[in-house]
């Protein structure tokens, strides 16, 4: 297992990179806008697109990491003598990766690991709130997180402030979030 476990945060590591050497090609590559052009449902700005967009992929590489490592675990933990391990390892993958709740659970319970004892924990679920952000507002706070009063206090964690009830992300904002990513990923793979 110390080969699959050490495959899947190096494929991990590389992802976070590949999304930081992507943004900085589309950084060079792209000039603001004279005026910025925003619309109700969201900004037509390239690099605040560009940002948005690196910072859903990097989330997206955290949730993928965390269901691969569970998956690996989960596989080595069945006794594969069992009748039909595959629909067990299903039913436990399919409730483990609901949402991040499940996720800490399962790690916790299963695994022994508290995620949220991880290094950058913090940075790791300002970020999910940047991702829903963005995915269901397109940048623009969503109904609940208008709500929450703290959000603003939880992305200064990522370098992110709000303004106007949208999300101004910059590139220190996304460096940040690269250097999270990293840090977790690292900090998980050393728990285990």
């Amino acid at each position: 297992m110390l080969w699959n476990k050490r495959a899947v945060t190096d494929a991990a590591l590389l992802l976070v990179l590949a999304a930081e050497r992507d943004f900085r090609f589309a950084r060079q590559n792209t000039q603001r806008r004279p005026r910025i052009v925003s619309f109700a449902l969201g900004t037509l700005d390239p690099i605040d697109v560009t940002c948005q967009a690196t910072i859903l992929r990097l989330f997206s590489t955290i949730e993928a990491y965390v269901d691969a490592l569970n998956r690996d675990l989960l596989q080595e933990a069945i006794d594969l003598a069992t009748p039909q391990p595959h629909v067990v390892l299903e039913e436990l993958q399919f409730h483990s990766s609901r949402n991040w709740s499940e996720r800490q659970k399962a790690f916790r319970r299963v695994h022994g690991v508290r995620l949220s004892r991880q290094c950058s924990w913090k940075e790791i679920e300002a970020t999910r709130e940047v991702r829903n952000c963005i995915a269901h507002g397109l940048g623009q706070l969503t109904a609940p997180q208008l709500r929450n009063q703290n959000i603003g206090r939880k992305l200064e964690f990522i370098k992110i402030r709000v303004s106007g009830g949208r999300l101004v992300i910059t590139d220190e904002s996304v460096w940040a979030v690269v250097q999270a990513c990293s840090k977790f990923i690292r900090s998980v793979d050393r728990a285990i």
